[in-house]
C-alpha cells in the first residue's frame, strides 16, 4: 500500500507541474488572442439576438469607460449592462418612470412595445410585468437577466479552455516524451526515486484561486514548470534510453498524459493532499476483538457518511 501511495503522489507531482505549465500556455494564447473578450462579445450578441443591438451596447459611454485603448472589456457588470440596454432601447420612458410621473407606467409598457421585434423587445416586455411595473425591479431584473445569460457563456470559454488545456496537454506529452504507463513502471520500481519525488511534491504548493492568471505569471509557470520537470531523473525526454520502445505504448501513454494535464492542477493538488494524508495516518485497522463494535450503520471515522 506505501508503495501504490507514493507512487500516486509522484504520478500527481509530475501532473501538477504539467498542468501549470499547459496552464500557463493557455493564458498566454488567450492573452494574444484576446478570447475572454471575443466570447464576451459573442455572448452579448447571443443575449440580444441582434449584432446591431450589441454594437450599439458597446458604444454605450458605460461600456466604453471599460475599454483598455482599443481593447474591448472581458467582463461587463451586469449593473452597466442593465443601465446601458435601458438607457438604448427605452430611456425616455424610464426616466418619466424614475420621476415618479403618473404617466410613467404607460411610458415604459409603451416604449418596449414600440420597439422593433425581436428577442430584446420579447425579454423586457416580460421582465417588466414581472417586475410589477416597478422601474427598479425591472432594472434588477434585467441585471439578473444578464447574469444568468452570462453563466452559459462562462460555461463556453471553460469548454473552450478545457479543449486547450488537453491540446497542449498533448502538446507537452509528445514534446518532452512524458509517457505515463512508463513513469508509473519507473515509480513503481525505482524506491530512491519514489523518495525524492514524493519529498518534491510535499514542498508543492497550489496556485492562487483565481481564473485569470497575469501575463507575467504565466510566463513564470511556463519556465519554473519546465525547470523542474528536466531535474527529474524520471524517464522524460528523447534522449538515448528513454525513447519509445514501442510505439503503442508509447501512444497510450501520452494520451493518459494529456488527459491527466487537461483535469488541471487543483484537482491533481487536491489528490496529492488526501494521498499524502493517507500516507501519513496510514489504513484504518480492524477492530480487535477486545474492542466494542461499532453500532449497525454507525461510521467507522469521525464525520464519515454512509451510503
Amino acid at each position: 500500500m506505501s508503495v501504490i501511495l507514493e507512487v500516486v503522489i509522484g504520478l500527481s507531482f509530475v501532473f501538477i507541474v504539467l498542468s501549470l505549465v499547459a496552464s500557463g500556455a493557455n493564458e498566454l494564447v488567450a492573452a494574444a488572442l484576446r478570447l475572454r473578450a471575443g466570447t464576451l462579445k459573442q455572448g452579448i450578441v447571443h443575449v440580444l439576438g441582434n449584432p446591431s443591438d450589441a454594437e450599439d451596447l458597446y458604444r454605450h459611454p458605460l461600456v466604453q469607460s471599460l475599454y483598455l485603448g482599443r481593447k474591448g472589456p472581458s467582463y461587463l457588470p451586469s449593473e452597466k449592462f442593465a443601465i446601458a440596454l435601458l438607457d438604448n432601447k427605452v430611456r425616455p420612458a424610464v426616466s418619466v418612470a424614475a420621476s415618479g410621473a403618473a404617466a410613467g407606467t404607460a411610458a415604459v409598457a409603451t416604449a418596449i412595445k414600440d420597439l422593433p421585434d425581436g428577442q430584446v423587445k420579447a425579454v423586457l416586455d416580460v421582465l417588466w410585468r414581472e417586475a410589477g411595473e416597478d422601474i427598479a425591479g425591472f432594472q434588477r431584473a434585467v441585471a439578473h437577466w444578464f447574469d444568468d445569460s452570462m453563466d452559459r457563456v462562462s460555461g463556453w470559454y471553460r469548454r473552450r479552455a478545457q479543449a486547450m488545456l488537453l491540446a497542449f496537454g498533448l502538446i507537452l506529452a509528445v514534446g518532452l516524451n512524458v509517457n505515463a504507463v512508463t513513469m508509473t513502471q519507473r515509480l513503481w520500481t525505482d524506491a530512491p526515486l519514489r523518495d525524492a519525488v514524493a519529498q518534491q511534491a510535499q514542498r508543492a504548493v497550489p496556485p492562487p484561486s483565481s481564473d485569470r492568471q497575469a501575463v507575467a505569471s504565466a510566463l513564470g509557470n511556463v519556465a519554473s514548470g519546465l525547470a523542474t520537470i528536466s531535474g527529474l531523473s524520471l524517464p522524460i525526454g528523447w534522449g538515448n534510453g528513454v525513447r519509445p520502445g514501442t510505439w503503442y505504448v508509447a501512444l497510450v501513454g501520452w494520451l493518459l498524459t494529456a488527459i491527466a494535464v487537461s483535469l488541471g492542477a487543483p484537482f491533481w493538488f487536491d489528490l496529492l493532499g488526501r494521498v499524502a494524508q493517507l500516507r501519513v495516518t496510514g489504513a484504518v485497522p480492524d477492530a480487535s476483538p477486545s474492542a466494542p463494535a461499532a453500532p449497525a450503520g454507525a461510521s467507522a471515522l469521525p464525520g464519515a457518511t454512509t451510503g
